[in-house]
């Protein structure tokens, strides 16, 4: 047991050593990056495409401040990160975190509530890496919070032992941790509890607060009740700047945690404007269901030149908008608050109204477990982040393409199709009652879409708008086309049938209306069928 203690260690170290490997080379080489990009958009006169620059703009700050977190992580856990002491009112300190969160749960949907006592009194503290402890732990709670839920931030001055101390409390209503897990919680990459739970795992942002936390020589503790409150305490003293040397000493007015609020809505209101429509109306529409800012702007701005885009923030979301606009194709992240993308697919494969959706999964779990997990609760694609965006346009266009190949086949054929590729198992069984149920019936000739709709157990306008969604047919189309397939099996096999008895046998009683109907399916008259059969 100790060997393999130790050889987990020395394999989690190792991983942690060459994930900073590429964080430091991702850092020094950012410039590269970060520079042309800024002539770019300095220099381009195009607004559609400078809003596509800013996205990259925003995401190198965001890969940037990754990398100096990893970084600062390594010299905290070595011991080799100094103070950078200023003095502050607390409301001073505080006050630009709770802005810049407050626009972003604004676009989260999420309630953000702050309570701060003696604003005014003043503090000696490290801003940027508290700051930094404030950032990791509201960040935690955004990603286990749904939409609707709250989030708040408590802070005050008190007095231990004649120590001036500060308080501060991230506080939410979400998941919540399981009370096993507490006492792990900050060790590095803690995954909560199973891997069914919708419960992000700490990665190593709690663990980063621990380490600066102890840096600061404070305190950090959780408690929680799960779906009802999860609280996190972090303590600090005051220091005196007495104690320090001046190059310990921070003159500026910085604050730090606008460089590391994910992407404004300022740019997606841009684009999404000139996403919206170009003066025709597409064909097909796709609900795009991802909590990302940024992914949202930019997939709803490439894939709206071709389709019909909704956007949904989460599962939750996106099902009741599948509901109500009952689109073509779902393209929905994985990870996601509230309900992930594996709930809400198993949720649409297992509704008989919205069984017959696509639903296309992004995710960065990239394992084959997850793929299959996907698989599993019935998702059509999976694809891997980061992706190819034509890649995902290849993709979009296969699974229209073969929903509108099942059409044309239908338009013609009222059986299932010998290989029903692109048709859930769930389908396949409504499809083949139905057709059981119409092979029973079809001498009957009082047997219409009512009695079909009764029999498969269903409202009629239940029934029209599945089978009408399934095969392109409006089922009095999809009966009457049934019983003129079989009769022209019944004329080409030369059994002896006249026009009179296969007319009995598929019940259609008017001459003239089943030499009509059968012209235009068959592309012949009855008599030149007969003929050439």
């Amino acid at each position: 047991m100790v060997c393999q203690s130790r050889l987990s260690l020395t394999y989690s170290n190792s991983f942690i050593s060459m994930i900073l490997a590429f964080a430091t080379a991702f850092f020094w080489s950012s410039p590269l990056i970060a520079g042309p990009l800024e002539r770019l958009l300095t220099r381009n006169a195009d607004p559609e495409n400078n809003k596509y620059l800013a996205i990259i703009q925003k995401n190198t700050k965001r890969l940037l401040s990754l990398a100096d977190q990893l970084i600062t992580f390594q010299q905290a856990e070595q011991g080799r990160l100094k103070l950078n002491l200023r003095k502050e009112t607390l409301g001073a300190f505080i006050n630009p975190t709770i802005e810049a969160f407050e626009n972003y749960a604004i676009e989260k949907d999420i309630n953000f509530t702050y309570k701060i006592s003696s604003p005014d009194e003043e503090i000696i503290i490290d801003v940027e890496k508290t700051e930094r402890i404030i950032f990791n732990l509201l960040s935690n709670s955004f990603k286990n919070t749904p939409p609707f839920g709250t989030i708040g931030i408590e802070s005050k001055i008190d007095y231990t032992l004649g120590q001036k101390m500060l308080y501060i409390d991230v506080v939410d209503s979400g998941k919540g941790i399981p009370e096993e897990d507490l006492e792990n919680i900050f060790e590095r990459f803690y995954q909560l509890g199973n891997r069914t739970d919708k419960v992000s795992g700490g990665g190593i942002g709690l663990s980063f607060c621990k380490s600066l936390v102890n840096l600061l020589d404070g305190t950090i503790s959780a408690k929680s009740n799960p779906g009802v409150e999860t609280r996190f305490s972090v303590v600090l003293p005051s220091k005196s700047l007495a104690e320090y040397r001046e190059d310990e000493i921070d003159s500026s007015q910085k604050s730090f945690v606008d460089d590391w609020i994910p992407l404004s809505s300022k740019i997606t209101e841009g684009n999404t404007a000139l996403a919206k429509d170009n003066g025709t109306k597409k064909k097909y529409s796709i609900l795009l269901v991802e909590n990302e800012v940024d992914v949202q702007t930019f997939l709803k701005g490439t894939l709206s030149e071709k389709y019909n885009i909704e956007v949904a923030n989460n599962g939750i979301e996106g099902l009741e908008k599948i509901k109500s606009k009952e689109p073509d194709l779902v393209i929905s992240d994985v990870m996601m608050p509230g309900m992930d993308g594996f709930e809400m697919c198993e949720k649409i494969k297992s509704d008989p109204d919205l069984s017959h959706i696509h639903v296309l999964l992004l995710t960065a779990l990239n394992e084959n477990e997850d793929m299959i997990k996907g698989l599993e609760f019935g998702a059509d694609e999976y694809i891997g982040k980061p992706f190819s965006l034509r890649h995902l346009e290849l993709r979009i266009e296969k699974l229209i393409e073969t929903r509108e190949r099942l059409r044309e086949y239908f338009s013609k054929n009222s059986k299932l199709p010998k290989n029903a590729v692109g048709i859930s198992t769930r389908d396949k069984e409504f499809l083949s009652n139905t057709i059981a149920i119409m092979e029973k019936n079809i001498s009957n000739s009082n047997f219409g879409v009512e009695e079909l709709a009764q029999e498969i157990g269903l409202s009629t306008s239940h029934f029209y708008r599945r089978l009408k969604q399934l095969t392109g047919q409006a089922p009095n189309v999809y009966l009457r086309n049934f019983r003129l397939q079989r009769a022209a099996e019944l004329l080409g096999h030369n059994e002896g049938f006249n026009v009179a008895e296969v007319m009995y046998q598929i019940g259609i009683e008017s001459n003239s209306y089943f030499s009509t109907a059968f012209k235009k399916l068959h592309g012949v008259s009855l008599s030149e069928f007969t003929k050439t059969n």
